[in-house]
């Protein structure tokens, strides 16, 4: 739960949300009613100062404190959190309740959070369509190997015989590294999962079947890869999957993979795609679970919020071993720039 020199880590910030001591339970958020429960032994909440935050979209836009409340050990009631319950069509609104401590204590200043909590108001809004009507037409050509793509201040290119990415322009900025795209990753480091094999294996991929299609109006590209790849583990692993890009008139790029996990694929442990930006991008903001790592079986003690963090801050976890870290669950976008440009 902490390191040997007692820096904090993300595993004791969970501990601390699954033993708080008083607990909250929505009842009728329609209505901002919220069940408080304490279960302490010997304090009386109203020791404790409990504030809220209504936010939208990941910013704070109603706050408040509660009055003092005076409720014994072991005992429950139902609060009604004063915000005004009114929200934007298509907009995500959380809200936020913190219980902290009214003075000073011995082990603690006044101001340290106790406990916490967050309640999804309305519903994750689906992704919006893109609308046709407005997006510019596409040029699409040939030269040699590659099939290029581009439009009004953008353009891309993907290699037909190997069936990646190997451009990715915006402006006059290169957005791929070492023209190297989107690529299959299947190796997880995980440092407490001693029973199982831990070594990187290379993968070669069989030789992909890769199409494409341009729309009727010209206004956006689906192109399909389809790959075998190999894991050369000492029982080579088969891995079939797809990649699906569809590129729209405005620069927009869906990208869409699919991951056929084989019934001897042991040693994968997760599967996705990754690329890697040029030097520089050094600037990260999501909108998502935070701001500490949080994964599917460690995910109740971040809250989601607007986050601004650098690669060096994603890392920022505190294992003693090194292995796989920083992930974020919940992810609705995320904003890498270098201050200047973005992506």
């Amino acid at each position: 739960m902490v390191t040997p020199d007692r820096k904090i880590t993300a595993k004791l910030i969970e501990l601390k949300k699954i033993y708080q001591y008083i607990k909250f339970k929505p009842t009728a958020l329609s209505a901002g009613k919220v069940e408080i429960e304490n279960k302490y032994d010997f304090l009386n909440l109203n020791e404790f100062d409990i504030s809220w935050i209504v936010l939208r979209e990941g910013i704070p836009v109603e706050s408040g404190t509660l009055q003092e409340l005076n409720l014994v050990p072991n005992e429950k009631t139902v609060i009604e959190f004063p915000f005004k319950r009114r929200y934007d069509p298509g907009k995500e609104y959380f809200l936020n309740i913190s219980a902290t401590l009214k003075n000073k204590t011995s082990w603690a200043e006044k101001g340290h959070q106790i406990a916490s909590a967050q309640f999804a108001l309305t519903p994750r809004p689906a992704i919006e369509a893109i609308d046709n009507s407005v997006l510019a037409a596409l040029n699409v050509k040939t030269e040699g190997s590659n099939l290029i793509i581009s439009g009004s201040g953008f353009s891309t290119a993907f290699n037909t015989a190997t069936g990646k990415m190997t451009s990715l322009q915006y402006g006059n900025t290169e957005y791929l590294y070492k023209q190297n795209g989107l690529n299959l990753n299947w190796y997880r480091s995980v440092g407490n999962d001693k029973f199982t094999d831990q070594n990187y294996y290379p993968v070669l991929e069989d030789k992909p079947v890769f199409i494409y299609s341009v729309a009727d109006d010209n206004k956006s590209v689906i192109l399909i890869s389809d790959f075998v790849a190999t894991i050369n583990s000492p029982t080579p692993v088969k891995l079939p999957y797809s990649v699906k890009y569809t590129v729209y008139g405005n620069g927009m790029i869906d990208v869409e993979g699919s991951f056929t996990k084989p019934s001897t694929g042991a040693i994968i442990r997760r599967l996705g795609l990754q690329m890697q930006l040029p030097e520089g991008f050094e600037n990260i903001k999501y909108y998502g679970k935070g701001p500490h790592e949080s994964y599917i079986d460690r995910i109740k003690s971040a809250y989601v919020g607007l986050y601004s963090t650098t690669p060096k801050g994603m890392e920022y976890e505190h294992y003693v071993r090194a292995q796989s870290l920083g992930n974020r669950e919940d992810v609705r976008w995320i904003e890498i720039s270098d201050g200047k440009m973005q992506v």
